[in-house]
């Protein structure tokens, strides 16, 4: 065949078209899920209480805790890797988002361990609907 092409599933990935300059929300480490009206949500429950301690931290304390929301609506475990990709679509420098999450972890609204070179893993309380123990 012309151009080293052969039919079949090869073909088809060859062929595939990607669109250029479009921005995902969703990163290719996250899990595929399908998107309500094409629009990506935080899948709950979330709870308000959680919601509204972490407005009143200040800074990018709320901005975190979102992104820390919307990353546990995939995995709904209360386990969370919060890559710095993640956290900068809602307009937060990566040092600002760890300040952040360092103001919800002594806040108690969130666990962290932190490993240098790696993004934090976040565990989200028991209130919040899930366990938080370290051994997961």
């Amino acid at each position: 065949m012309e151009h080293g092409l052969t039919n079949g599933p090869d073909l088809l990935n060859k062929l595939r078209m990607t669109s250029v300059g479009a921005m995902s929300l969703v990163t290719n480490s996250m899990p595929k899920v399908k998107k309500a009206s094409g629009r990506l949500f935080i899948r709950g429950p979330v709870d308000w209480e959680w919601i509204t301690s972490a407005s009143k931290l200040g800074g990018r304390a709320l901005h975190a805790a979102i992104a820390v929301a919307f990353l546990d609506g995939f995995t709904q475990t209360g386990k969370v890797t919060l890559k710095p990709s993640v956290i900068q679509q809602l307009g937060i420098e990566r040092t600002s988002g760890y300040r952040a999450l360092t103001k919800l972890e002594k806040a108690g609204l969130v666990t962290v361990s932190r490993r240098r070179g790696a993004a934090p893993t976040v565990w989200i309380p028991e209130r919040f609907g899930h366990s938080k123990s370290l051994a997961s």
